[in-house]
């Protein structure tokens, strides 16, 4: 089985497509774990329609922040593999299949990354492919198999991880807000290895002005969060994660 983690915090306008994009897997042994990190702006209106065995909504009594909803979701989930998912973006129809069988055929593998389209938040949707400067890096690190800023360059939205890697070294730090993936990427290749990297396109990724990474408590504290974000890096870069919340 695969689990799909979506934390959601005032995304009650995105979170149908989201869902949809999910239920409508190739693959179909997945359950989807919605996480509310207490949003105003009553998401259950539009989720209960889709509440069943297989999809399951938790709801937070506090705004916690977004790693702290991931780890939530993780610790509720029950399969094999684990994907994250922001509530603002869709997957592919075949993205959990393509993901399953690149990792099925390479037992020692333990985590996955790939591409992802990119599109605006207004309907028609039109998905396009962006040449961003993380993709030309991506490029240049796969060619040169210098992986040492890999952890930089990775899309958090195509990533699908291994049970294992998550009880072994785990789960996302809760202190640097939206850039918890960052570590634990950093975390994993520093103590499991580098992940595969599939060439094909997994997820829609929406742009729209109130994504996370463009928050204005991001761009207030990024020197602050990077400050935190490198140290911890450093200290856990190999078998030392002592404050790293555990499944």
């Amino acid at each position: 089985m695969i689990s799909v983690v979506v934390p959601l915090y005032n995304y009650a306008h995105f979170i149908e497509d989201n869902i949809k994009s999910i239920i409508n897997q190739s693959y179909s042994d997945w359950e989807l774990i919605i996480v509310d990190d207490a949003s105003t702006d009553n998401p259950l209106k539009i989720i209960d329609k889709y509440l069943s065995g297989k999809i399951k909504y938790v709801i937070l009594d506090s705004n916690k922040g977004y790693g702290h909803a991931k780890n939530v979701g993780i610790r509720h989930s029950r399969g094999e593999y684990i994907v994250v998912l922001d509530a603002d973006d869709m997957l592919t129809p075949t993205s959990l299949e393509s993901r399953l069988n690149f990792m099925t055929k390479r037992p020692k593998l333990k985590w996955v990354h790939a591409k992802a389209y990119e599109f605006n938040g207004s309907k028609p949707y039109k998905f396009r492919i962006v040449e961003r400067k993380a993709t030309r890096r991506l490029k240049k690190i796969l060619r040169n198999k210098d992986y040492r800023d890999l952890w930089t360059n990775i899309h958090a939205q195509t990533v699908m991880i291994h049970r294992s890697v998550y009880e072994q070294l785990g789960l996302y730090e809760e202190s640097i807000r939206s850039m918890g993936d960052k570590e634990m990427w950093a975390r994993i290749i520093n103590n499991v290895g580098v992940p595969g990297y599939l060439k094909k396109f997994v997820v829609y990724y929406r742009g729209h002005k109130a994504q996370m990474h463009r928050s204005k408590f991001k761009r207030k504290n990024v020197d602050k969060l990077t400050s935190k974000l490198k140290k911890l890096i450093k200290s856990r870069r190999k078998g030392k994660f002592e404050g790293a919340p555990v499944l």
